[in-house]
């Protein structure tokens, strides 16, 4: 958590971002085989990093972590890379019953770009990644809502169990906890082969919600991104960039 002394200029920071275009960077995120399986059932789990939804694109860093959060608490997930695929792939053996989720996240540093001409130290960006796939949604359990303290956070506030083509989604932003304000990108897998081909692009109010359209059935992807100047002894910028995963079911 940052002091609360930087919380002002922070909360500033992401309002300023906001109110510029969606920035365009690659996405670090959990990919699951499917958004619903039995219990029991051995589930394929991907990390990837992309700009095309939700193919891989490139490998993630090897410090990439992944954990299993289900009601009972959480578990680490065993991730190696697959070089073929360009991706680092592991399995989740889904519990007896109700919705889990896979969070996954990832961190690198490096030197902030300087203008054309200018010298001295330009300092270090330090990036962090957090993405949360929802798993097995159903109706009365409240976990899909849950708060996992990422400094940057998606929380759906409609339960996926429920979610149809043509309902909305509202989901609330949050940064260090606090609501904020800034611009979300959402898509389904398959929906475009081109880089950051999303379906609607809105954003967050200053309360952090926002709300959108799930046009299709099929794993929907809802991202946004924070970035502010911060002094630090190891940095003096920092990004954070959030997503989450869920399935939206075709009618019956």
């Amino acid at each position: 958590m940052i002091p609360t002394s930087l919380r002002a200029p922070a909360a500033l920071a992401a309002l300023l971002f906001a109110s510029g275009p969606m920035a365009h960077a690659h996405d670090f995120i959990v990919k699951p085989e499917a958004g619903h399986a039995e219990a029991g059932e051995t589930l394929p789990v991907s990390l990837i990093v992309t700009e095309v939804y939700l193919k891989p694109g490139r490998m993630p860093p090897e410090d990439s972590t992944l954990d299993l959060i289900t009601r009972e608490g959480t578990a680490s997930v065993v991730v190696e890379a697959d070089d073929a695929r360009g991706l680092m792939a592991g399995t989740v053996t889904v519990p007896g019953s109700g919705a889990l989720i896979l969070h996954g996240y990832s961190t690198r540093s490096r030197q902030n770009r300087q203008p054309e001409g200018e010298t001295g130290d330009p300092g270090m960006l330090k990036m962090e990644w957090f993405s949360k796939a929802l798993i097995n949604p159903a109706a009365g359990d409240e976990i899909f809502a849950k708060a996992l303290g990422d400094r940057v956070e998606i929380i759906p506030l409609v339960n996926p169990a429920g979610l149809r083509p043509g309902d909305r989604m509202t989901v609330k932003v949050l940064f260090d906890g606090q609501p904020v304000s800034a611009r979300l990108g959402a898509t389904f897998d398959g929906f475009s082969d081109e880089e950051h081909g999303y379906v609607v692009r809105t954003e967050s109010g200053k309360d952090g919600l926002a709300s959108f359209t799930v046009t299709e059935p099929g794993l929907w992807f809802v991202r946004s991104k924070v970035s502010l100047d911060e002094d630090t002894p190891t940095h003096s910028k920092y990004e954070g960039a959030a997503n989450i995963v869920f399935p939206v079911t075709a009618p019956e």
